[in-house]
């Protein structure tokens, strides 16, 4: 009998957990900008799509690039889409 009231509080304590969430804002596989943008970049293309403040995307060279522009919010890996 005392081992099922244990089981029970066990079970009872679990449920209790929080739900983990998200940041709804920001995609997963969308990455934020350091606040300490960077001032210089290596060559190396690796091209990702940025999103600017107002809204538009564009390609840059890699996300160093991308992240150096003041406008750039956030990135994801790869070119932008350029389909309609």
């Amino acid at each position: 009998m005392k081992h099922l009231l244990y089981v029970i509080l066990i079970s009872l304590l679990c449920a209790c957990q929080p739900a983990v969430k998200e940041a709804p804002d920001v995609a997963k596989d969308e990455f934020t900008c350091p606040e300490t943008r960077p001032q210089i970049c290596t060559m190396i293309y690796d091209p990702v799509c940025a999103q600017h403040k107002d809204g538009q995307r564009t390609t840059e060279a890699s996300n160093c690039t991308a992240c150096s522009d003041s406008d750039v919010m956030t990135y994801r890996m790869g070119a932008c889409d350029t389909s309609p």
